[in-house]
This record gives structure tokens, sequence and C-alpha cells, in this order.
């Protein structure tokens, strides 16, 4: 009940705050995400306005009172579980690429961790609690000097100061990340990636603030991707003459490789003396966040501790972008001079490139340009594999190919994708599943160019979702509304979809969210919605809603709500553990010295 409560109060601060700073302007301005939540309460609300409200808390609160529900697993599947969690000698780990979960025993999981990656003493250095603290001490110093230097500069808004302030109290409670590994089932022989979860750390908050920051001049790069359905638009109008081919190279350990003081030196060379776009930035705060951030990166494992003085952390927050930028910088002077030489096109998402190459007419040059392109991307200061030019080639979630002239495209996923569907016995609100398929049916349309290609893969996608128990008669309509929906998409033009999505969103302050958690024994959302418009929007005999006026006598323009539900904790978070220090049973630090 407690949990309702909480739910109640927090929608009814929302629609206070919004009734309290209407100001009859339209308003969709973005809200700064890197602040700190205030708990304050306008106490100016009309009469009227609080008791529409308080009839719906009230009304809303009795409909989602406590219900026992029915398990959805069976009794012995609870005690497997059950078992599994308790059992210090098993650990579940995810797979990478979203591969599924994998269960190792705990001993060559801490091997895995140590002999792959923590006992590499180029990359790792093993601290001790006492040496770990204070240089802790050091770096909530430094970094709350960091933030009163440069507060009276236009670097810093008053919002960032405050939440990097207020989180750097915060996380000192318990100041380090802590690593974790996922496991390469992809590769042979079989592999890990370690990932340092730093959202609690001491400088994730300056981390935040320094990805916000940078990401600009990431986006601004020529080589610069977002995703693959930008990429895509982009094929779609290249032309390409006969001597084409496709090539694809990724970076080797991308974010350990990066060497940091060169990484630092770069960006500040490039902030200082080539970017073209002017910004209220002050460079010497941004290259002072990047030392704060890179040179202190220090984790837990189980019972040790570690400092990470080459390259940075997969997980830390600025750490994509960093590195985005670091090789972005060098392809500026090095690679895209070559464009209309031997390149035609070049694109790059983090560490995975692609271009398309143009073929010298003589095999002894063409031969040349091969190697010498190779050798001009591994000046980056990484090591790149490549794959050699070819009609055809995976990039991301797509296989490209050259077919008279053109670009075509279809969906990849790797062989051992599972196609994890949530079954339909998961505890999700019943919206979950055509979100599920009108969105992969979009993406279906979207990355695919051939007819047939969009055709197998809605059979396919079809007979996934049958194989994971749901049923033909509740998938046919949904699909038969994802191929409209699709279709219609597919027949505007960009700028007529971006002003579609606007459209669907609509202006932040004609709407109020309402987050409760999914209970599948609650009334639908159907009946909440029923709720709101019978005791707040447009009551019997009363005035609408949008007609009530605040104490500025400004009118309300709150007019729809979002019935926002949040799961409850699924099988990946009652059995896997990030925090190996929460185990029982064997220490990390009793593998330090011994061999496998």
């Amino acid at each position: 009940m407690n949990e309702i409560r909480t739910c109640v109060e927090r929608f009814s601060r929302i629609i206070d705050l919004k009734v309290h700073f209407s100001d009859g302007e339209q308003d969709n301005h973005t809200i700064e995400r890197l602040r700190v939540n205030s708990d304050w309460i306008p106490d100016d609300i009309p009469l009227e306005i609080q008791q529409r409200v308080s009839t719906f808390t009230a009304e809303v609160s009795h409909l989602l009172r406590p219900r026992t529900g029915k398990s959805n697993i069976t009794v012995y599947q609870a005690s497997v579980l059950d078992s599994i969690r308790k059992n210090g000698n098993v650990i579940i780990a995810q797979a990478d690429k979203n591969l599924g979960p994998v269960a190792l025993d705990t001993k060559s999981y801490i091997r895995m961790a140590l002999d792959e990656h923590l006992l590499d003493t180029d990359t790792y250095v093993q601290v001790s609690e006492e040496d770990a603290r204070q240089a802790i001490c050091d770096l909530h110093k430094d970094i709350i000097v960091w933030t009163r230097k440069y507060s009276f500069t236009n670097v810093l808004s008053l919002d960032h100061r405050q939440y990097i302030q207020h989180h750097v109290r915060k996380n000192f409670k318990d100041p380090l990340g802590y690593l974790y590994l996922l496991v390469k089932l992809h590769k042979t022989p079989m592999s890990t990636r370690p990932v340092v979860s730093d959202c609690g750390s001491l400088p994730f908050p300056l981390g935040e603030w320094l990805n916000q920051t940078l990401l600009p001049y990431v986006i601004e790069q020529p080589s610069y991707i977002k995703d693959s359905f930008t990429l895509k638009r982009e094929l779609n109008d290249l032309a390409l003459p006969p001597n084409a081919s496709l090539v694809t190279f990724d970076a080797t350990s991308m974010y350990t490789n990066i060497n940091i003081h060169d990484c630092i030196d770069r960006i500040e060379k490039y902030l200082r003396e080539i970017s073209a776009v002017p910004r209220d930035r002050d460079v010497d705060a941004i290259i002072s966040a990047m030392k704060l951030v890179m040179l202190n990166n220090r984790f837990r494992f189980g019972d040790l501790i570690f400092h990470q003085i080459r390259g940075i952390a997969m997980g830390m927050s600025p750490a994509p972008t960093i590195a985005n930028l670091y090789v972005a910088i060098y392809e500026l002077s090095k690679v895209l001079p070559l464009i209309d030489d031997y390149l035609y096109f070049y694109r790059r998402f983090i560490d995975d490139g692609l271009c398309i190459w143009l073929h010298d007419a003589d095999p002894i040059q063409d031969a040349k340009n091969w190697k010498e392109f190779q050798s001009i991307i591994n000046d980056s200061g990484l090591q790149w594999t490549f794959v050699k030019p070819s009609k055809q080639v995976v990039f991301l979630d797509m296989t490209i190919e050259i077919e008279n002239g053109k670009i075509v495209t279809s969906l990849y996923a790797k062989p051992l994708a599972l196609y994890q569907y949530i079954p339909p016995s998961s505890c999700h609100p019943p919206g979950v599943l055509t979100g599920l398929v009108l969105g992969q049916v979009l993406r279906i349309f979207q990355l695919s160019s051939r007819d047939q290609d969009i055709n197998n893969e809605l059979r396919l996608f079809y007979k996934r979702l049958i194989d994971r128990g749901y049923n033909r008669e509740g998938l046919l309509p949904l699909f038969a509304r994802g191929i409209d929906n699709a279709k219609s998409y597919m027949a505007l033009s960009q700028v007529q979809r971006e002003a579609r999505k606007e459209a669907k969103v609509g202006k932040t302050d004609e709407h109020v969210c309402f987050h409760i958690p999914f209970h599948p024994q609650n009334p639908p959302s159907k009946r909440i919605q029923r709720l709101w418009r019978e005791t707040i929007l447009s009551p019997i005999g009363e005035k609408i809603f949008t007609d009530l006026r605040n104490a500025n006598g400004f009118p309300v323009p709150v007019k729809r709500l979002i019935v926002a539900y949040s799961r409850n904790p699924n099988i990946a978070n009652l059995t896997s553990y990030r925090i190996l220090s929460k185990r029982t049973g064997l220490k990390a630090s009793s593998f330090i010295g011994t061999h496998s």
C-alpha cells in the first residue's frame, strides 16, 4: 500500500507543478537532465483543481488496492531459482551481444576476470583499501574544487553544479565502481569483456556532465552515424560506380587500448584550434574534467580493488563519446581526405567502420592503396582488423550488398541469437506485445530493401513469437496493424516523419504521467483513463480541465494522462550478480598468485 501511496503523491505533485507553472504559452522546452530533483510542492493551487485531483487519487488508490496474485512460475521453478541465487559456487552472467544468460562456476568466472584482464599490469594496478580511500578523498576534494572554480563561467550551469556536488556527496559512501564480465559466446575460443558499472561511483556525475558536453562535438563529425536507420537513409541515396566494393573494419579492444594522455591531448588540440562550431564551453574545464574522470577509474572486483591506468572502462558514462571523438578527430585530417581518391563513402559507429572502396584499374596500385589504407587507420592510436573489399558485408544489424550500382540491405542477426522475446506468461502490461510487434515490423520495413526479404523476416518473426507461446488469434491483427503502419510510415518523407513524431509526442505541458507498478490483477489502464476523464478532465456538468485557471489567471494546459507502468524484477534481476562481493563463497583475493 505504501508503494501505491508514493505513486499517488508523485502524481499529485506533478500535476500541481504543471498547473503552477502554466503561463499561457506553449511550452515544449527540454528539461535539464543533469539536475537535482526538487521535492518542492506549490501551495497556490485553486481549490477546484485540488478537489478534482483529490477525487481521482482517492478513487484510483481504491482501484489499486493490494491484491494477492497468482505466481506465473511453478513451485518447482521458484525453488530452482532460489537455489541458484543461494549457490555461491555458480555465477549467472550475461552474454555479450544480448545472447542470453550464461551459468559459470564462480572459480572460472574469477579466473577469467583475473587472467584475461585484471592481471595485465599495463592496464590495471591492484591497490589496497587504504590507498584507494586516500585516492578517493583526494578525488572528492578535486571535484568540489573543480565545480567551484568553474561555477562563475558559462561552462557550468547552476543545475549542473548542484547535480555534480549533490551526487559526489551521495556517492562518497560507496565511491568505487564494480567490475563484471560479459561472456563472448560468439567468439572461439570463448572469452570475456570487462565492464565497469560506475553509476554510483565518485567520478560518475562529472562523467555524466562530460558526456553531455562532448556529445555535440561527436555528432557534428562527418564520419558519425547515430544508428542503422540513419546509415540506411544515407546509403539509399548513393549511386555507385562499377569499381565500388564494401569494406568493414573494427577496433581491437577499443576502450582499454586508448592511450589516456594522447586522447586528452588530441581532444584538447581539437577544441582549441580546429573545432569550427563556437560553443559556450570553457576548454580548460572540459580538459580538467577529462583528467579527473579518465585518470581515476577505480573499482572493486570481489574483495579486490584495481586502478585502471590505460584506456577508459567500458561502462563509464563518457567512454563511448570520448572514444568516438578521439578517433573522429584523427579521421578529419588523415582518413576523410581519401574520399574521391580510393574511398567513395566512409562512416563509423564507435569501434565499427564501414566504407565504400574504389578499386584502381591497376591491381598493383589497388593492392598498394589497400595496404596504405590499413596503415593509415592503424596509425589512429588503435589497432583495427579489416575485412577485404567485397560486394557484400555485415555491418551492425544489416547485411549490406551492392546490386546494380545501388546499395541493398537486409536484416542480420548472429547465428547464436536466441530471440528471447517476452513470453505471454511474463508479468508485463498487455501493451508490451503491441509495442514489440509494431516496432519490429517497422524495423523490418526500414532496414530491408527487397520485398522478398521483408516477407521472409515477417514470417520468421511471426514463427518466433508462436514458438514463445503466443497464439495466432492474438498475433495476426497486430501484424496487420503493424504492416499498415509501416507502409504508411515508409511513404512519408523524412520531414513528414519528424513532424509526425513530434505531433505524437505532443507538447510536454499538455500531458501528465501516472507512474505505477504493473500488477496483472489490477484494473487495466483504460479503467484508469476513464477515471481521469470522469474526475479531472471533464466531470459531468463541470468545466473541462483546460478551461480552469491557476492562481495567476492562466489556463491549465494539461489534457492527456499517460499511465506509465514499471515492471517487476525479472529472472535476470533475481539471479545475476554484478557485485561479486555480495556472493558468498570464494574470494577473488584467494586466486592472486595461483594458477588455473
